[in-house]
Order: structure tokens, then C-alpha cells, then sequence
């Protein structure tokens, strides 16, 4: 495996002290969501990717697997919270470059998954 790169350090690490404050605190529905975003962050690194990339990449299977085609850039900005889309491009062409998805120029919604987060793969990393 690579070594993680300091995004990737920065998530876990943010990630971990948001669940430690909020365990301090009793507070049960920040826990949940400080869990989520520690368990995204560990398998984003297991696999390579940022946390934002494990996002979008999460975020285009579910759409496809619910509707039965590819997401928009303008949905996926609004599935993922990020302010342009931009931010989402900027994602996708590194996804892209990394080898996770395939898209064709010039043709909306032509987003296909190439190396899906599996089931295998969440029990793989949860069981570190």
C-alpha cells in the first residue's frame, strides 16, 4: 500500500478528534456522523484516494445503482454539498486519472465506474 499522502493524514486525524469530542460531549447524532466521515476517510485511504474523491466516487455508484444512469455534474455537487461545480470536475479528472471511472467527452451523464468500493472492500478496512 502507499504511504498516505497529508490530505489523507489530515482527514483520518480530524475525523477521529470530531468522534472523540462528540463521545465526550454524549452527543449521539454528531458520533454517527464523525464515525461516517472517520470510516470514508480510512477507505479512501485503503484504496488510494482522497476523502472528497471516496465521496464522489461513492456518490456516482449509488445514483446509478437508484436511476439507472450517471449523475449530472450539477447533481453530484448537490449530492456531495460542494459549493461549484468546479470542485466536482476538478474530481472527476482525478478519479479519471487515477483510473476509477471512464468518461466521454462532450456527453452529459457519461460518467461509468471502472473500480467500484466494494462490500469486500468496507469489511476489509473496518476489520484493520
Amino acid at each position: 500500500m502507499q504511504p498516505l499522502t497529508p490530505a489523507q493524514t489530515v482527514d483520518i486525524e480530524r475525523a477521529a478528534r470530531q468522534f472523540l469530542r462528540a463521545a465526550k460531549l454524549g452527543a449521539q447524532d454528531q458520533m454517527s456522523s464523525a464515525l461516517q466521515d472517520l470510516r470514508l476517510a480510512c477507505r479512501a485511504e485503503a484504496r488510494g484516494l482522497t476523502k472528497r474523491q471516496a465521496k464522489v466516487l461513492l456518490a456516482i455508484e449509488e445514483y446509478i445503482s437508484k436511476h439507472g444512469h450517471a449523475p449530472a455534474v450539477r447533481e453530484l455537487q448537490d449530492i456531495t454539498g460542494y459549493r461549484s461545480t468546479g470542485s466536482v470536475a476538478r474530481i472527476l479528472d482525478l478519479l479519471e486519472e487515477r483510473g476509477r471511472i471512464v468518461r466521454r467527452r462532450r456527453c452529459a451523464r457519461s460518467v461509468e465506474v471502472v473500480k467500484p468500493l466494494t462490500l469486500g472492500d468496507m469489511m476489509e478496512i473496518e476489520g484493520k
